[in-house]
């Protein structure tokens, strides 16, 4: 009897575990962009083999498409654009993973 009271204990414990694993989620879902952005004044690198790096630059985006990328100054933005000075930073493109040290070597 004790016996067969701890293997239900411990089942019970598994699933419990597997259950509260399983309910955890990183992924929430973020809020459609309102409006559009312009990232100025980056050093942008392109997903282009052989092309050079921006070394001041632009990014558009509107609804989560980058819509423009340039170098100089960028056109004339629509209204309501959030612009953001990028001076001094990097934009890269694809998905960077923030606790990686992989190209900094």
């Amino acid at each position: 009897m004790i016996g067969s009271t701890k293997i239900i204990l411990g089942l019970v414990c598994a699933l419990s575990l597997c259950a509260i694993a399983a309910a955890q989620s990183d992924q929430i879902p973020a809020q459609a962009q309102q409006k559009p952005v312009a990232l100025v004044n980056a050093r942008i690198y392109t997903a282009v083999p052989g092309q050079a790096t921006i070394d001041r630059g632009y990014v558009i985006f509107d609804k989560g498409v980058i819509t423009a990328v340039g170098a100089g100054d960028a056109p004339t933005l629509a209204a309501g654009c959030d612009k953001f000075d990028c001076a001094g930073f990097s934009v890269l493109p694809g998905f960077i993973h923030v606790g990686s040290q992989l190209g900094l070597v």
